[in-house]
C-alpha cells in the first residue's frame, strides 16, 4: 500500500538520501531541515513523502509563487505527487529533475509537461590557477560588512531581474539561505564598489561537506557597469579567495541560455559543464 503524508522529524536523512541520487554532490540533511524551517514553508501544506511498507521511498514539494508554481519530485510514486500538488498550483507550472533522472523525465512527459529549458552545473579546477583580475577603472573590491545585508539583496534582486522566470524573493527567506546559513565567510562574499555604490557582488561559500569545493553562489553586475570585465574580474577573485582557502575547484550553476551571457562568460574563463538539469513545463 502506498501512503502519502508530510514527513515527520526523524525521516531528514532519508528524504536527503533520495534527493541526492541523481543530484551532482550531496544532498545533506542539514540542508532538509534548513529547507523544511525556511521563511514561508508550512511543512503539512508544502511537503510530501512517499511510503510503501514502511519504506520511504518518494519525496515532493510545490512552491506557489504570484505567477508560476514549482513541483518538486524525486525518488518513486511520482505520479501520485503530482496528483497531489496540482490543486495547490496556480499560474505557470514547472517542474524537473537532473539529466540523468529518467523517471522524473518519463513522468512529467507522460503528464503533458514539456521540455523548456536547460541548468548547467559549471565546475574549474583550481590547482594550478592563477587568475588575475583586471578591475575597470574606479572600482574596487572588498569584503561583507556587518549591517550591509539590505544592501547586498537589493543589488542580487536587481542583477537577476533579467533571469528567466525571476521573481523576487523575500528579504527573511533570502537571509535564512545566505546570512544565515552555517558556514557563512563574509571574507568570501566580494562587493565590487564605484566610491561607496555596489556595482557587482560575487557571493562565494565552502561547499557543506567538501572542505575542497568552492561555490560561486551568486555572481552580478549592475547594469550601468556591464560590459566593462567586472564580472570577470569578481569571477577571477572569486577563484582566488577561494584557492587561498584550500579549495581546489570552483562550481557554480547557470542558466544555459541566459540573457546575460553569464554561460559564455564561465566557458571563457576555463570552467566546464559537469551535469545539466531540465526544466518541464505543463502545456494544457
Amino acid at each position: 500500500m502506498t501512503v502519502l503524508r508530510p514527513p515527520s522529524e526523524d525521516e531528514p536523512a532519508a528524504v536527503a538520501a533520495i534527493l541526492s541520487r541523481y543530484a551532482p554532490e550531496p544532498v545533506t540533511e542539514e540542508r532538509v531541515r534548513r529547507t523544511w524551517s525556511a521563511p514561508g514553508v508550512d511543512v503539512e501544506r508544502d511537503i510530501r513523502v512517499v511510503i510503501e511498507d514502511g519504506e520511504l521511498i518518494g519525496f515532493g514539494a510545490v512552491d506557489v509563487e504570484d505567477v508560476h508554481t514549482w513541483i518538486e519530485l524525486h525518488g518513486t510514486g511520482l505520479g501520485e505527487l503530482i496528483d497531489w500538488a496540482m490543486p495547490l498550483a496556480r499560474g505557470r507550472v514547472y517542474s524537473g529533475g537532473w539529466q540523468r533522472n529518467e523517471e522524473v523525465r518519463d513522468v512529467l512527459l507522460q503528464r503533458g509537461f514539456v521540455l523548456v529549458r536547460h541548468s548547467y552545473r559549471m565546475a574549474i579546477d583550481l590547482n594550478g590557477l592563477k587568475p588575475e583580475a583586471q578591475w575597470p577603472d574606479g572600482i574596487s573590491v572588498r569584503g561583507f560588512r556587518d549591517g550591509e545585508g539590505h544592501a547586498v539583496y537589493e543589488v542580487h534582486m536587481e542583477t537577476f531581474e533579467d533571469s528567466w522566470e525571476h521573481t523576487r524573493q523575500p528579504y527573511e527567506e533570502w537571509t535564512h539561505w545566505s546570512l544565515e546559513r552555517p558556514g557563512f565567510h563574509p571574507e568570501l562574499w566580494l562587493l565590487a564598489t564605484a566610491e561607496e555604490e555596489i556595482a557587482g557582488i560575487a557571493l562565494c561559500r565552502v561547499d557543506d561537506t567538501d572542505p575542497q569545493t568552492g561555490w560561486v553562489s551568486i555572481l552580478g553586475v549592475r547594469r550601468p557597469w556591464r560590459r566593462q570585465g567586472l564580472g570577470r574580474a569578481l569571477l577571477l577573485e572569486a577563484f582566488r579567495r577561494l584557492a587561498a582557502l584550500g579549495c581546489t575547484r570552483a562550481v557554480l550553476g547557470v542558466d544555459a541560455s541566459s540573457l546575460t551571457g553569464a554561460n559564455k562568460l564561465y566557458e571563457n574563463v576555463g570552467m566546464k559543464v559537469i551535469s545539466t538539469f531540465d526544466f518541464y513545463e505543463l502545456r494544457v
